[in-house]
Order: C-alpha cells, then structure tokens, then sequence
C-alpha cells in the first residue's frame, strides 16, 4: 500500500478498528486483540481512535492516559514483552509520536487507580498529563485526507 491509498483508506475509515486496521496494513504490523490494546511493536505502542480533536488537550491526555495503563501492564504483568520506545497515538485526521519514558514518572506512580478500566483511566492522571508542559510541546500530524 503506498501513501496515496493509505489517505484514501484512512479517509473511509468509520471505526477506531478500521482505522487501526487501515494503519496495521500500510504499515505492514500483524496484530491480534487477545491482550486487549490495539497495536504493539518492540519499537512502538499504538493506540487508535476514530475520530478525535486532538487539538484539545483534555482529549489527548486522556487517550495517552489510556495508553500509559497498557504501557504499565507491559511493565508489571507481561514483563515478556519490551516496552517500546515510542508510543502513536493516531485517529483517522491526525496522529502523533512521543518518547514513552517521557512518561515513565506517570505509569510507574502508585497515587493514580491502576485498577479501573484503561478506557475510562483515573481522571486524576488525566488532570495531570492535561497540566504536564510535555503534552502541550506534543506536535500532532495532519493526515490529509484530499487524494
């Protein structure tokens, strides 16, 4: 798959799992479901959404809350698995890319409820990551969707 298809089958994507799927093909990245997060790789952890504004800080910080709950689970409980360097975190308008030890201090921290489900993270590691200075300097890609 070339670019030009990617935008054309990103553009058609109507659900976060067909977008996961349409960005799994084009990056060539065979994936199954059983552990419960969307995409992993040794080098990046993935993490899609339909359709969200990730110009809103409150939005990406709770997608990246989210994802710190797997990326913790990869740290505690499948210690058979690395924790990637990178993390994406992509919808079918925009993605972006960060450094997961950047955010090693949040995952590792015993203050936040661990306990509840990743979708729905502790709203007080969200009220964090939305006042942490790091989220704001995060530069998110616009995925044109003219072919």
């Amino acid at each position: 798959m070339n670019f030009k298809d990617f935008k054309q089958e990103i553009g058609n994507a109507d659900s976060e799992e067909a977008v996961k799927a349409v960005y799994a093909k084009y990056l060539n990245v065979k994936y199954n479901t059983k552990n419960h997060h969307d995409l992993y790789t040794p080098q990046v952890f993935f993490e899609f959404k339909a359709d969200k504004n990730f110009g809103n800080l409150r939005t990406v910080a709770t997608v990246l809350a989210q994802t710190l709950y797997y990326i913790r689970r990869l740290k505690y409980e499948d210690v058979k698995k690395v924790i990637p360097p990178f993390i994406c975190i992509a919808d079918k308008n925009e993605s972006l890319i960060t450094e997961t030890t950047k955010w090693s201090n949040y995952y590792t921290n015993e203050a936040y409820n661990w306990e509840r489900a990743a979708s729905n993270p502790d709203p007080l590691l969200v009220d964090h990551l939305v006042k942490e200075p790091e989220l704001s300097l995060l530069h998110i890609f616009k995925i044109t969707l003219q072919v």
